[in-house]
């Protein structure tokens, strides 16, 4: 015996129902389906747009530091440490695991902070090129000993010297 339900004018059996029933599940779940697809692509297209903002100044930083080892000859300014390969006892280079020379790292320092000064963060004139030691870890270092590090700027090299002292009071 089949079951009939009137439904407004119509006549409506229990498997035309249940037809009617899935039928409005599967679109259901065909406008759910589209709605989490564009969720999904728009949080990508966000976080790729992040990846695009932060790779941007990161490319200007890149170039302000070739610049600025380019103008020191890739030796640190204060000590003259290049960036020659280290050497073994016997004079062959000391290789990494991947066999690639193991190197000193030179690092390009700004004289005047990116932070307070975005205005000349990718300006080679804000840069000085230096090694670990004299960069961060060594007792007289950039970032150990400031007033030092300013007092051998103004005699070791004045040109940088006076660029910051006329650039140093206008923090934005």
């Amino acid at each position: 015996m089949q079951m009939v339900w009137k439904v407004g004018l119509a006549v409506v059996t229990r498997k035309q129902q249940q037809k009617q029933w899935s039928q409005q599940r599967a679109e259901q779940k065909r406008e759910k389906r589209k709605a989490r697809l564009v969720r999904e692509s728009i949080r990508k297209a966000k976080r790729k747009a992040k990846r695009v903002a932060k790779a941007a100044p990161k490319k200007g930083l890149v170039a302000w530091s070739l610049a600025v080892r380019e103008a020191a000859y890739h030796t640190c300014e204060v000590c003259g440490a290049t960036a020659e390969p280290k050497t073994n006892k016997d004079g062959t280079p000391k290789l990494n695991k991947k066999g690639n020379p193991i190197t000193v790292q030179l690092n390009a320092h700004h004289l005047l902070e990116k932070r307070y000064y975005p205005e000349h963060k990718c300006n080679p004139m804000n840069g000085i090129l230096l090694c670990p030691k004299c960069h961060s870890f060594g007792k007289f270092s950039a970032h150990k000993n400031g007033i030092w590090f300013a007092l051998w700027l103004k005699k070791n090299n004045t040109i940088k010297y006076e660029w910051v002292k006329r650039n140093v009071g206008n923090p934005v």
